[in-house]
Formats: structure tokens, sequence, C-alpha cells
């Protein structure tokens, strides 16, 4: 930053430049006073000083040289940008703005939104800088033709998004068709590109010798899914992927695939956060341990679990007596078994769930593997000596 402008700037010069959240998010990490303003989840802007065909992005210092606040500089862009924007060109439903500054629509689209012959809700999409292209969400050709032109131009070096973007009021919200529409999966897929993308963009914010990112792919299958694969005996960064693929080719079941969340909600102490949302606690980068890595015993109970949750998906929580769960572990149904305070806690595939006092459940962890008694002993040992110490 700071290299086409040697001299002070003047007020006239000022434009604004659109990038995908992520990386303005890594540019502010290493660069002390930059700022950005978010457009919704995906797009960010911020002011930028323009010399012909190229810009650059203003500098605290040059915001001091311009005697300008960042709102200042922001406003000024807008004003200046304004009169260029390109005018946009509409054929069988599909509106296109091509050329410098056709990114902004990510901020004012809905205002041109209302000139545009559409049918139905504006869907806009910004696969590029310098390209925009906006159809009807109730026009499937002209969708058709947008998501074509924005797959084929997301190949360029200039990429911005392949999320599909509808506007609330003025804000800019992700937007997919509905799930019996054709180019649901297409529209899913396209945007789970974008997902992958910036998986990589913020593992690039951590430092080099943190765990590296797990390998990321976009599957087609089930309507879509951003799969990361975790291998036995690595440590790895995913995101808040769909599924994990765990490969473990030692095993009877080398490769096994799981929803993220499901695998979350019963191996809680398998993830740390990485990277979260900075207005909230929600994770967007988990760092998975290796350590934990799932045992045999533990996918046999996912492997069962995920089969009972497609024949009935609305399955919840069912509270049962103690020695109904040990009787089935003593049948050598895959339970899960985690130390607590008051006891063991009992977790069931078909989602029964049970506390069994620590004599009650005795000795039973050496029915299971090396391994599983291994992990036990060392949780039971953690959570009775911080009960002691409290």
């Amino acid at each position: 930053m700071g290299f086409l402008f040697k001299k002070k700037p003047a007020h006239d010069a000022i434009g604004v430049a659109v990038q995908r959240l992520t990386a303005f998010e890594r540019l502010q990490a290493t660069t002390p006073g930059f700022e950005f303003l978010p457009v919704g989840d995906w797009f960010a802007v911020a002011p930028c000083l323009v010399a012909g065909k190229q810009q650059e992005l203003v500098t605290a210092r040059q915001l001091e040289q311009l005697q300008l606040t960042f709102e200042e500089a922001m406003r000024c862009g807008m004003r200046n940008l304004a009169p260029g924007l390109p005018e946009y060109l509409s054929r069988e439903g599909l509106a296109t703005w091509e050329g410098r500054g056709a990114e902004t629509l990510v901020m004012v689209g809905p205002a041109l939104a209302a000139d545009a012959p559409l049918r139905g809700e504006a869907v806009l999409m910004v696969p590029r800088e310098g390209l925009a292209m906006m159809a009807g969400a109730d026009d499937t050709p002209a969708l058709t033709r947008m998501l074509d032109r924005a797959e084929a131009e997301y190949a360029n070096d200039d990429h911005l998004s392949l999320v599909a973007l509808a506007f609330e009021g003025t804000e800019a919200t992700a937007w997919l068709p509905p799930d019996d529409h054709p180019l649901h999966a297409r529209f899913h897929l396209a945007a789970l590109r974008t997902e992958l993308d910036d998986a990589r963009t913020l593992r690039a914010m951590l430092p080099d010798d943190d765990f590296p990112l797990a390998e990321l792919s976009v599957v087609d299958r089930d309507g879509g899914a951003l799969v990361a694969t975790w291998r036995h005996g690595t440590d790895v960064i995913v995101p808040a992927a769909d599924r994990v693929r765990f490969i473990d080719t030692k095993e009877p079941l080398p490769t096994f695939e799981i929803d993220l969340s499901t695998y979350l909600l019963f191996f809680p102490l398998a993830a740390t956060t990485a990277i979260k949302t900075p207005e909230s606690d929600e994770s967007r980068l988990i760092r998975l341990h290796a350590d934990f890595f799932p045992t045999p015993h533990e996918r046999r109970f996912m492997a069962q679990l995920m089969a009972l949750r497609l024949q009935n998906p609305e399955r919840e929580f069912n509270a049962v007596q103690a020695v109904e769960l040990l009787a089935a572990w003593d049948a050598r149904e895959p339970l899960l078994a985690h130390p607590q305070e008051e006891g063991v806690r009992l977790e069931a595939p078909d989602l029964r769930v049970a506390t069994a006092t620590y004599e009650d459940f005795g000795e039973r962890i050496n029915l299971l593997g090396a391994e599983d008694q291994h992990r036990f002993h060392v949780r039971r040992a953690a959570v009775l000596g911080e009960h002691r110490a409290g």
C-alpha cells in the first residue's frame, strides 16, 4: 500500500475498493491502522486511491494527509465513483454491469435493482472485479446464464465471490433458490467454492507453525457439501465445514464421514477455536487435535448414529435409567462413556442418555480397546482432579 501516490493525494482521487471480507480481514491483521467496512457476511469495502486503471488502498498516513476520517473518505469515494459507474446492459432478463467500479453494486445494488427489468426479487453476483450481474429470482433462464458466466469468470486472478446475494433493505445477504428449485444445488456448490477459498485466506492469518489446513473439497452429492479430510495421527484446522471425513488406513473402516456439527456435539473436547467471528463466539476455523481422532469404537457409534438420523431426523435426546444403558454396554452396543463430576454419562446412538455412578459403571471401560481405555482414564482424572481442586 502507498506506492502510486508519493505526494499528498487529492480528494478527487479517492475511490472505493471491494474485496471479500476475509481478504480485508487478513490485510488488517498485518497492516496497522487499516480499516474497512463489512458489507454483509461476504464482502467488505475500503477507501482507495485511483490512478487510471490502478488503485491502491488508502493508508492511515494518507488519511492524515487528506485530513479525512475513514468515514469521510468512504463518503468521498462513493461520491467520486457514482458518476463513473458503468451502465447496465439488459438481455433477456439478465442485467450486466461491466467496467471499473461494477463490483460496488454490493453496496448500491438495491437502488439500481429498481430500474432493472427483473422478474422477482433481485439476485446479485459479483464473481470478479469489474463485473456484476443481476437476475430475478423467478427467472430460471436468466439465473442460469448469470451462474454460467459467474463460474467462468471466477477462474480469473481478480475473482471475488460466487455467493449469490439478495437484499433485505440495504443489507446484502446470501441467497439460495428454494430446495426444490432446479438450480438450488448449483448455486449451493458455487457458494461452497468461495467458502473453501475463504478458509484458505483465514488460515493464512494464523502463524505458520499452527496446525495445517485440512484437505478441503466441494462434493456434489446430497445437494453439495464442503468436506474436510482428517487423517489419523494428524492435527488439522478445518472451517465450519458441512462434513468431516476421517481416514485411518490401518482400521477395518478406513474412511468414514459425518456431519461436523454432529461430531462436535458428541466430542466437544476434540476441538478448539482457531478463529472466531468478531461479533460472537461462533467458530470460523477449528483445530482438531490428533489425540482425539475417533477410535474404531467411536466410529461405530457415529455410523449407527448417522443411520438412525437418516431414518428419523427429528429424534431427540431421551433420558433413561442408567441400568438400561449399562445392560446395552454389557451387550457390546457402541455407547459413549464421558467421565463427569457426578458420574459417567452414557450416550447411545439412538440418543438415549443416562448417568451412572462410578461405582455402578465399575471396570466396564475395559471391554473397549486400549486407546478408549486410556482416553477414559485421562478424562476421568482431569474431571475429578478439577472437582477436588474446586
